[in-house]
């Protein structure tokens, strides 16, 4: 938009830059005192600046009766105190952190000394060796800087280093030590001063100084050894060339010879200053300080690169795997180069050196967080945004930013910009950085999540946790007004509370809705409108640089176009480019002044006279039409090379120079960047262009855009190019990927977004999206996973769905077309939920692995599912995705409460155990032994610290490590337990109507507070009990129900009464006579958790769900819902009811709209929870836990703005649970060797066979006992007898002949039981022998055991058994699987053997084998399972037969896997098998 003008970066620091803060700023934001000691600063090592990563350590060690402070501070004004307020902005020193060593060496007290060098430097070496930063960084090099004495002190502290053992480590972290004016061979000055000292009464001998005389034993000893030990070393030396003032007399008190070393790796150099002045300086520019600026920079360069080669790729490793988990964009780095670049020389100084900016930017620790920037469009506020971040990045303190742009979809919402931020927080900040990789490697969930949970787990509980309070972190977000859910800023930004200092610099336009917002958060905000006067400097400035290329001949004529255009242009730097732009096309000052008398001063006016220009000059209209249509419509900027493959597909044609046409036709209303990518000149364009009162034939209608380009992605989308491969090996031939359009990303990615915007009746959409969805569909879900883009199937099943809702007011939803889009939009939706994490792992899976796993009635299962070549999946039982994910059965056991947490959830037992799952595999991973039963569970915000209350008890603990922090013992039983806000405090409200809190940094128990009953008279003995209770933290409120009474709300701290809420008639303010049988029984209360809006449900026990508004204490809506359990999804839009007989019901909380229903009728409903998604929920019922993840809930991430208005709500679902209680379960299985069948026992005590061609029970074999679980078999193949054995040590042996397609049993030919348990048995191999065992050695947990603990043999022929040693019982058997110990730690389950390969399951789930002996690199792998085929509540198991199927256990039936082991890839792994 503007020419390119930009100034000569120097070579030195911006010197102008730091010294206009200096005198204001300090680096913790506060000056030190004026006290004595203050101004020589404290003794010890004291931390001076401590950047956000540590590379470097750097301490200066101050001479003879200097000071810590004093010694490197040429006066008293802190400004001058250079290691703490210059250096650390510089960003040569970005990662260096300074320390001040101070040290009694004041020759001028009374008091005696005792204390020489040597006792200095030993100081000095302790106190570097405890410092705790120092201690931390483990290995950061250390540089050390010393004036005069502090250059002896430093060179001591190295070389008892290097003489100490224990030291040792500490010494190889020396890298170099900087001398000012250090007297290695003494001073004569020392000697007179010894003199002095010994000669007066009032001062005591000080050793130190009789040290420092030339030749003294001291320093002869310190040289001789320095210099076997400073060889590694980095050694500067500077000695001084100014006398210094002694009474009447001017000496130098350290000369060059003895200033300096002499040592080959020394550099040395003169300074122009005294003894005194050598280490001060007036300011940055000072010569002096220069030099000795770059001369530790230097070292610091040296380090840095070194350090930088070695740790880069594990730096490129963290910040990629950062990158991918956070979802983030890259830092916009590119477009902050952009803004620079176009800055003039001198421009935005008006605003550097406004007040209430430097105010703001230089209180780090004020209550106004927030600068506000707004103007009219056009004034150049990104570029001000482009400067603020260079400066501040100048000064050397953290930034992060983050342009939003209304009509690129990455870059326009709150997400985006929140994940860019936290990225960018964690490139600067080390400790922000390890805190966000601890939160991937505990597999905290941040894809897919509302923005007010990626709030509230990466800032909240995360970033803003760091305690750092000297180090500010600024963030600078332009345009906020192009944020396109902008409202939803400002709720977060109103609850920041973190020590860590953060700044945010917003800039806008003005508008009248962002006013209203920011002056809702108060003091936080520093609101600056930029006027006309406050631009007009930086406008002329650009508009004498811009007419120097006009045809005008005189400098006066010049100073008249520039005074005409800076008049004429209000201060708008857009106004005066497109002036500018139109002014160089003419050549004669005729025809630049005819230009300035015609051109409007108006935008608008401007717009229609280039439109009209095109119009009259322009040939080729369609192109320029299609051009601006592409560029205007699109959901982000396309590149020159995506422009020209989308024109090619909507026009036909090929445009041969595009750039070239964009610039001549297109000039004044687009243009093209560094990037190859086409911008538009200012959002102002766009929004003209889309006016429907516009009558230029360049003007776009929107909806007509949008369908243009949303048929021509679908055009490239089933285009030829797109087609999936047609094998498994056509999948790795990398060819079919590299030759895809420069179109395929935009088309993948935006092709829905366009969707939103197309009218619902548009029929060429309809087919045009089945004939997507039934041919390439594969490979685009391919290219999203491939690019790691999976919210971009979830956010397109969306967009499907509320399509098709929509369309429904013009179209019936019956067509056969209409009903495949609705079944694809629920299939992609599942595909994200069940195999996401393997679609990223592998995409190429969705062509060959997935599909076969999904349902049958399924759109991808019908269509991809079957393949005569592929891999096929026999047996399995679901026709359709089933929203109950898991039932996990407790048995004998009850389940009383649950409770979501970021990786899993909880399930409390009447067992007084807490058991933890894992979200993903639904596996238990912990147990917790609780004190009681378990009927409430909370956490607090960071989802470490669990409480759980039972009747009597609460406790709480540290989900880190398991441990108990604190039991507390309650009155009463606990009705609610709630964390507060801080998460410091425990609060609950038990049915005794006491108000409790326990203080969780010290256990301590606050008085309870018995809660004020309005509807009783304070001298009343009686005492009504709390039936129901709530907190809300968002409201500070809490709602109790009193038996017989409305619901009464409170303030939360205060414990005022606030009003009541009923269904029935209001109750009066006096509380007089109330009707107790008219006030119907309030059963449950919850409030929605959302902070904008107030809303609080309630449930009655005459069936009615009640939603009330807890702030204006009124009755919004009544439904019916028989409801005793309520729960709430934390975004606050779903509401959760569970009644008596096992009903659920889901309802938009805010209107108590019906949007789905669970219809059971067995146990009743104990609790209900909400993932922290939103997108699952479980209940507990009985024995019983069961898991929920119904389409219904799967939502917009954030408040984006959609093309869908008017739209009809989703239609209410129903489903059945079935039950499946009375399922045997398969609880052993057993391969035949030659036919296609396998033999299973099941828990009810039957030994059954199936099929694995179609995974079919072909017939009941024979039964033990009913209700003993079989727990082993074993085939013998020469004599074909099958061994049976059950839980109550039974063994029955039959013989099987498959004759007419079924199994003949004879027998039993042995039917006894053992004298002990029975776990396992083996066929050894004559198949004349079974070992029976008490122990499983093919369980991995117990696979280092090769020696039963009770084993005994069975003899085939006799039938007879006998009792084995353990010894003994090894050459009774040899078993099928190969002798490994110890099983790596990859491999979680063995399946069996195939000739020589050993087939398992590995701990990602995948099935794989290796060669069973011999050494090998790795190991193969061949398909995976998904994750809810580890059922949490039955064993695992599986079998691989003979043929080469794998066979798997699920409840009552097996599913077998066939020709899965065909595909196959190499894993490299360490593997020894013996």
């Amino acid at each position: 938009m503007f020419r390119h003008r930009r100034a000569k970066a120097n070579s030195t620091p911006r010197i102008s830059s730091l010294e206009s803060s200096l005198h204001r700023l300090s680096v913790d934001g506060t000056n030190l005192g004026n006290e004595e000691g203050d101004l020589k600063g404290p003794l010890g090592l004291c931390l001076v600046f401590e950047p956000s990563e540590t590379l470097v350590d750097l301490i200066f060690v101050h001479g003879l009766r200097g000071g810590s402070r004093k010694t490197w501070s040429k006066t008293e004004d802190p400004y001058h105190f250079w290691p703490k307020e210059w250096l650390p902005r510089d960003p040569g020193f970005k990662n260096v952190r300074i320390h001040s060593f101070g040290y009694n060496a004041d020759w001028g007290e009374t008091k005696q000394s005792f204390l020489n060098i040597q006792d200095f430097g030993k100081s000095l070496l302790l106190a570097i060796h405890d410092c705790p930063q120092i201690r931390a960084a483990g290995d950061t090099p250390l540089i050390l800087v010393g004036h005069s004495m502090g250059g002896l002190v430093s060179k001591k502290a190295y070389i008892l280093a290097r003489q100490d053992a224990a030291f040792q480590e500490l010494a190889r972290r020396f890298y170099g030590i900087l001398f000012l004016a250090t007297p290695h061979r003494g001073s004569n000055s020392a000697q007179l001063l010894s003199n002095v000292l010994r000669a007066t009464m009032l001062l005591g001998s000080k050793p130190y100084i009789g040290d420092l005389e030339r030749g003294s034993e001291m320093l002869q000893s310190i040289n001789n050894e320095f210099r076997q030990y400073s060889d590694d070393l980095q050694l500067r030396s500077f000695y001084e060339t100014l006398k210094t003032a002694i009474g009447i007399k001017s000496v130098l008190i350290v000369d060059k010879e003895s200033a300096t070393l002499g040592y080959p790796n020394e550099k040395s150099a003169l300074i122009n200053a005294s003894h005194r002045s050598i280490c001060k300086f007036e300011t940055p520019s000072d010569p002096n300080y220069i030099i000795v600026r770059n001369a530790l920079l230097s070292c610091i360069r040296d380090i840095t690169e070194q350090l930088a080669v070695a740790k880069h790729d594990e730096y490129r490793s963290q910040m990629h795997a950062l990158e991918s988990y956070l979802g983030a964009p890259p830092k916009p780095q590119d477009e902050l180069a952009a803004l620079q670049d176009v800055r003039f020389s001198g421009s935005c100084l008006w605003f550097s050196s406004k007040q209430t900016f430097q105010s703001w930017r230089d209180d780090f620790h004020g209550s106004a967080r927030i600068f506000w920037l707004n103007a009219n469009p056009g004034t150049g506020k990104s570029v001000l945004a482009g400067n603020v971040i260079g400066e501040l990045e100048a000064l050397n303190v953290d930034c992060s930013y983050f342009f939003f742009h209304y009509n690129d979809t990455a870059k326009s919402s709150l997400d985006s910009c929140l994940r860019s931020i936290a990225l960018q927080m964690a490139i600067s900040n080390i400790r922000v950085r390890r805190k966000l990789l601890e939160f991937m490697k505990d597999d905290i969930q941040l894809d897919n999540t509302d923005i007010r949970v990626f709030w509230r787990r990466v800032f909240v509980n995360g970033i803003f946790l760091i305690d750092e309070s000297t180090r500010p972190h600024f963030w600078v977000i332009d345009a906020l007004d192009e944020c396109h859910n902008h409202a939803a800023f400002f709720p977060t930004l109103a609850k920041i509370e973190t020590p860590l200092p953060v700044k945010i610099f917003i800039t806008s336009r003005h508008s009248s809705e962002l006013r209203k917002q920011f002056t809702l958060l108060g003091s936080m905000v520093i609101g600056e409108h930029i006027s006309t006067e406050d631009t007009m400097h930086d406008v002329r400035l650009y508009v004498e640089d811009g007419v120097k290329s006009l045809p005008l001949d005189d400098e006066a004529s010049r100073r008249q176009v520039v005074t005409a255009i800076v008049k004429k242009s209000s201060g708008c730097f857009l106004w005066v480019a497109l002036v500018l732009d139109e002014l160089r096309k003419v050549y004669t000052e005729v025809d630049i002044a005819k230009v300035l008398d015609d051109v409007p001063p108006d935008m608008d006016a401007l717009y229609k006279r280039t439109l009209g220009t095109m119009s009259n000059n322009i040939r080729n209209k369609p192109l320029v039409q299609a051009i601006l249509r592409w560029v205007m419509c699109a959901t982000r900027p396309l590149t020159v090379a995506e422009l020209s493959c989308a024109l090619k597909l909507d026009l036909g044609v090929t445009v041969i120079a595009l750039e070239e046409s964009i610039v001549a036709d297109c000039g004044q209303l687009l243009f093209i960047d560094k990037a190859k990518k086409i911008q538009v000149v200012h959002q102002t364009v766009r929004e003209f262009l889309f006016r429907a009162s516009l009558t230029s034939e360049f003007g776009i209608d929107k909806t007509v855009g949008n369908v243009k380009l949303f048929e021509t992605c679908l055009k490239y989308l089933t285009s030829e190019e797109m087609r999936p491969p047609r094998g498994y090996h056509q999948v790795k031939v990398a060819s079919r990927l590299s030759l895809r359009s420069a179109l395929e990303d935009y088309a993948c990615v935006s092709f829905n977004e366009h969707l939103r915007s197309v009218h619902r009746a548009v029929e060429i959409c309809i087919n045009m999206l089945d004939r997507f969805l039934a041919s390439n569909v594969l490979s685009w879900i391919e290219y999203l996973a491939r690019t790691a883009q999976l919210h971009q199937i979830t956010w397109t099943a969306r967009d499907l769905m509320r399509f098709l809702r929509a369309r429904e007011k013009y179209r019936s939803h019956s067509g056969k077309q209409t009903q495949s889009i609705d079944a694809w939009a629920t299939d992609l939706i599942r595909l994200v939920a069940k195999f996401g994490k393997n679609l990223l792992e592998q995409p190429s899976a969705i062509y060959w692995l997935i599909p076969p796993f999904c349902p049958s009635d399924s759109a991808i299962g019908s269509q991809f599912g079957v393949s005569h070549r592929g891999i096929a999946v026999r047996g399995l039982t679901n026709d359709y995705w089933h929203d109950r994910l898991a039932c996990i059965s407790y048995n004998d056991l009850q389940a009383t409460a649950v409770k979501f947490i970021d990786r899993g959830f909880l399930v409390g037992l009447s067992d007084k155990t807490i058991r933890i799952y894992n979200r993903a595999t639904l596996q238990e991973t912990k147990r917790l032994q609780n004190i009681e039963s378990s009927k409430i569970l909370a956490f607090d915000s960071t989802g470490q610290i669990l409480a759980c209350s039972g009747r009597k008890y609460v406790r709480v603990w540290n989900m880190s490590t398991s441990d108990i922090l604190y039991t507390f013992e309650a009155q009463h039983e606990p009705i609610t337990l709630q964390f507060d806000k801080t998460g410091n405090r425990l609060m609950a409200i038990t049915t005794g109507n006491v108000f409790c809190s326990w203080r969780l940094s010290d256990g301590i128990t606050s008085s309870p507070r018995v809660c004020r009953n309005p509807f009783e008279a304070e001298q009343s003995n009686l005492c009504r009990p709390l039936i129901a209770a709530a907190f809300s933290m968002e409201l500070d409120m809490s709602a109790v129900v009193y038996r017989g009474r409305p619901i009464c709300l409170f303030d939360l701290y205060g414990s005022a009464f606030l009003g009541t809420c009923s269904k029935e008639r209001r109750v009066d303010e006096e509380f007089q006579e109330m009707d107790e049988e008219k006030v119907t029984p309030v059963v449950a209360i919850i409030f929605s958790p959302r902070p904008d809006i107030s809303l609080l449900a309630a449930t009655y026990i005459d069936g009615d769900l009640a939603l009330f508004d807890p702030c204006e204490l009124y009755l919004i809506a009544v439904v019916e819902a028989d409801a005793q359990v309520l729960a709430c999804s934390p975004d606050g839009r779903t509401l959760a009811t569970g009644d008596s007989i096992g009903n659920i019901q889901l309802f938009e909380f805010e209107t108590l709209r019906p949007m789905y229903r669970i219809r059971a009728d067995e146990y009743q409903i104990k609790g209900l929870a909400f993932s922290d998604d939103g997108l699952r929920f479980c209940d507990v019922r009985g024995p019983q836990c069961n898991v929920w993840e119904p389409s219904i809930l799967v939502r917009t991430q954030f408040d984006e703005k959609d093309g869908l208005s008017n739209q009809t709500p989703p239609r209410s679902k129903t489903v059945d649970i079935v039950n499946q209680e009375n399922v045997s379960e398969i609880t052993t299985i057993v391969c035949h060797p030659t036919e296609q069948s396998v033999f299973c026992g099941n828990d009810s005590g039957e030994v059954l066979a199936f099929d694995t061609a179609t995974a079919k029970q072909t017939q009941a074999l024979w039964n033990h006992a009913k209700s003993v679980p079989i727990l082993a078999l074993a085939w013998a193949p020469t004599s074909n007898l099958l061994i049976s054995a059950d839980a109550a040590s039974r063994i029955k042996v039959c013989k099987l002949d498959f004759k007419s397609q079924r199994w003949e049993t004879t027998g039993p030919l042995l039917d006894t039981r053992l004298g002990h348990s029975i776990n396992h048995l083996a066929i050894n191999a004559q198949n004349d022998t079974v070992l029976v065992s008490s122990n499983n050695p093919i369980n991995k947990s117990q696979h280092s055991q090769k020696q039963a603990e009770q084993t005994s043999s069975l003899n085939l022929d006799t039938f007879s058994t006998t009792s084995l040693h353990t010894e003994s019982s090894k050459e009774v058997v040899q078993m099928s699987e190969p002798d490994m110990d110890p099983l790596p730690e990859f491999i979680q389950h063995v399946m069996g053997k195939i000739g020589t390969s050993l087939i398992f399951l590995d701990k990602s789930l995948w099935i794989c084998s290796v060669a069973v002996k011999g050494s090998r690199e790795g190991y193969s792998r061949h398909f995976f399972l998904p994750d809810d085929w580890l059922s949490a509540s039955q064993v695992f198991l599986s079998r691989v037969t003979p043929q080469g199927d794998c066979v798997f256990a699920r409840k009552g039936a097996v599913v077998v896997i066939k020709r899965g082991l065909r595909y196959e890839e190499h894993v490299s792994a360490g593997l020894k098998m013996e």
